[in-house]
């Protein structure tokens, strides 16, 4: 879902010649306008177009938020950020430790994918599809 997002940040990230932590904190203070060292859904959204990303849709938004929102506290700090890029960039090159509880649950987090469902009909349906298209390879 959120594969475009995330293959335009790990192009930025791996591709900075200036080292990968600090492309990595580029991009992240770039989308924290408010200085608060947290980014939120909302300047995620408004910082993505200001790193050259900007054609994806709400879902893949939401898709790349719960990725990068490690603890699930609806802020994702620096730390977060850095180890979810780092997580995401082993699985895309195929070098994730899948036996890892932390790389399994950004690949196939059925239980985080849940959490809530009950009392949010609209996240339920969301994240349903987002389980969905994780194993639905060839979109048919």
């Amino acid at each position: 879902m959120s594969q475009t997002i995330w293959a335009k940040v790990i192009q930025i990230a791996t591709q900075d010649p200036g080292g990968w932590e600090k492309a990595v904190e580029y991009m992240f203070k770039e989308m924290d306008t408010d200085g608060s060292g947290e980014l939120d859904l909302e300047e995620i959204k408004q910082g993505l177009p200001g790193l050259g990303i900007s054609d994806f849709t709400t879902m893949e938004l939401c898709a790349f938020n719960h990725d990068l929102d490690l603890n699930s506290d609806g802020l994702v700090s620096l730390q977060e950020f850095t180890a979810a890029v780092k997580i995401r960039t082993k699985i895309m090159y195929g070098k994730a430790d899948m036996s890892d509880p932390l790389v399994r649950s950004r690949e196939f987090g059925w239980a985080k994918l849940l959490q809530g469902c009950d009392e949010d009909p609209v996240l339920w349906r969301t994240q349903v599809i987002k389980m969905f298209e994780t194993f639905d390879k060839n979109s048919d």
